[in-house]
């Protein structure tokens, strides 16, 4: 059986007309999705954004956040679950989750099983709210910087 595909997508900053770093919390998040998925991350300040996967997460800061409910528009009309996180859901998740299938808020490394788990038995929640990520007690994996192009 083939993997299920996750686009994490970092969206376009029509602020920016080159973006100098890679978007460390995709790269961070990709760490903690399970190898039995297919993940790619794709940040649109370089590449043209395509809708191939299963699954579609985005990081949305306020100054993404148009652009990045334009994607989740699409991605509902294609009929892909779309993921909103980020600094701008965090702060307002009811107006996020009218966009999306699911909204987390918070850091969401701890999140990605639980949510994954969900997901795969078809009962995606709204919101999934994380807890304070313990960088003292926790050990954090190394992002994913093998995904990025």
């Amino acid at each position: 059986m083939a993997k299920k595909k996750i686009l994490l997508i970092n969206p376009l900053n029509q602020n920016y007309v080159k973006r100098l770093f890679p978007p460390l919390s995709l790269t961070t998040i990709a760490a903690y999705i399970p190898r039995t998925y297919d993940v790619e991350i794709l940040d649109e300040n370089l590449e043209k954004i395509h809708y191939n996967a299963d699954l579609i997460a985005l990081t949305v800061n306020t100054y993404t956040a148009k652009r990045s409910y334009e994607i989740a528009r699409k991605c509902h009309e294609l009929h892909i679950p779309v993921i909103l996180g980020g600094i701008h859901p965090t702060i307002l998740p009811n107006e996020a989750k009218d966009y999306a299938n699911c909204v987390v808020i918070g850091e969401s490394e701890k999140i990605w099983i639980k949510l994954l788990k969900d997901y795969e038995n078809g009962s995606l929640k709204k919101f999934y709210k994380a807890h304070l990520y313990d960088f003292k007690r926790e050990k954090v994996k190394i992002p994913r910087r093998d995904l990025l192009n």
